[in-house]
């Protein structure tokens, strides 16, 4: 019982830190409103959707992330860190009784956040390399305990 009490007061903590993180990264990201240089570069779910952005009304509510990701990281990290930390709670808590899907688990997320980062590698901004080292090092971790527990598992059998 305390267990998932604690579970859930992580849960709560995790999804208000999320919504506070995703309100001030909206609002930093609305800066590229007042930069028409960098609509080319830091709009591209505008650019596809509506063509090139001519205006400020062209530019969607989805690109102020982007933008914030790029130029203004501090938020969109904790919104990183928080959803990771929340997609590894739950599923540890849900994989937490067979220990094959758990090892399963660890392994193919942690290589997916080492894909994700390698993708992210080629655009040089600030903002994107947090973004990256973030994400390979959590990826790798998670790589290198689903192979401790391989290994361990093995080694009691």
């Amino acid at each position: 019982m305390i267990k998932i009490l604690f579970v859930i007061f992580q849960l709560v903590i995790l999804i208000f830190i999320l919504l506070i993180s995703l309100l001030f990264t909206w609002y930093e990201g609305s800066e590229v409103l007042e930069r028409p240089w960098e609509w080319n570069k830091s709009t591209p779910f505008s650019n596809l959707i509506n063509g090139e952005v001519n205006n400020k009304s062209d530019i969607l509510q989805i690109d102020f992330f982007i933008y914030a990701i790029k130029y203004k990281p501090m938020f969109p990290t904790f919104i990183i860190i928080c959803s990771l930390y929340l997609f590894y709670l739950i599923g540890i808590f849900l994989f937490k009784t067979n220990y094959n899907k758990l090892i399963l688990f660890l392994f193919f997320s942690g290589l997916l956040l080492i894909i994700i980062s390698l993708m992210l590698l080629p655009i040089y901004t600030p903002g994107i390399l947090i973004i990256f080292y973030i994400l390979i090092i959590i990826g790798t971790f998670s790589v290198i305990i689903s192979t401790i527990l391989f290994f361990k598992k093995r080694k009691f059998e």
